[in-house]
């Protein structure tokens, strides 16, 4: 994020052909490797901080995300006609960060690999006028989360339900693992998808019940045949897709969206059938 304003910058600024250096002007990482990881080793640098180097072209690019407009907004962006100027506004050795763009330079132009295990192949060549933020390392997400089951329900180590205890979304554990490169942006969305699914098709036969019932016993009699419908849906969907629990915990999206599909079809057509 851009440092000091605390503002998100889009990695759009790298994966379209930018690099980062340190306060010393060199590159020290494959930044192609993700913002995740990119993160802690910009962290490592001298004063935990780096510049995100692009050019106009990228910027353009950027400035369909808001946060990268606010940014800009606040003077974030630093901009120069020469790689000689933006080490004077940057603050950095002018020939080091000559030296520095000329090396990348040179491996877009060959389509080479560099040191650190960056291919440069196909990737375009930086122009004036050349953009600078000064970056640094932010923590947006822990990894990990509780283990559950396809009914959204924590699962004790041994396997058996917390009863009562639900979790979904960042909270549910998906299948980031310990490092950073396991990080999959939304997979923890996933979860909260099966899950609404099922709490819609509860809810609107049972939002139906509860408007039609003549008394409580009738309204309960509704509501567990709404909750036996959902339940229905979900040994369906078991059947249909073979280790359900495992699959909508892993992220796979298709798993995931059958739940909430079949559970949300399932209680429209249960709301549909009652009658008073």
């Amino acid at each position: 994020m851009a440092h000091p304003h605390g503002i998100l910058i889009t990695w759009a600024t790298i994966t379209e052909g930018g690099f980062q250096v340190n306060t010393e002007g060199r590159r020290f990482s494959d930044e192609s490797k993700g913002y995740s990881e990119q993160a802690a080793r910009v962290v490592s640098q001298p004063g935990g901080v780096a510049f995100s180097i692009f050019d106009a072209r990228i910027a353009d690019i950027a400035r369909q995300f808001e946060d990268f407009r606010l940014a800009e907004g606040q003077g974030a962006l630093v901009m120069a006609g020469s790689w000689d100027d933006m080490a004077g506004k940057l603050g950095l050795d002018a020939a080091t960060l000559s030296t520095t763009m000329a090396a990348v330079d040179a491996l877009k132009i060959a389509g080479a690999r560099d040191a650190f295990g960056r291919d440069f192949a196909q990737v375009p060549r930086l122009t004036a006028p050349y953009c600078a933020v000064r970056v640094e390392g932010a923590l947006f997400h822990t990894q990990g989360g509780l283990q559950v089951n396809a009914e959204a329900q924590v699962l004790r180590p041994d396997g058996s339900t917390i009863p009562g205890l639900y979790a979904a979304g960042g909270a549910a554990c998906g299948v980031s693992g310990p490092e950073a490169s396991g990080y999959l942006s939304g997979n923890g969305l996933l979860t909260a998808v099966a899950l609404g699914g099922s709490l819609i098709g509860f809810v609107l036969p049972l939002s139906k019940a509860v408007a039609q019932a003549v008394s409580i016993p009738d309204m309960l009699v509704w509501g567990i045949a709404a909750f036996v419908v959902q339940l229905l849906a979900y040994l369906v969907c078991r059947f249909m897709v073979p280790d359900l629990s495992a699959k909508v915990g892993a992220g796979q999206m298709a798993a995931g969206v059958t739940v909430a599909s079949v559970s949300l079809g399932a209680g429209l057509l249960n709301a549909a059938s009652m009658s008073v």
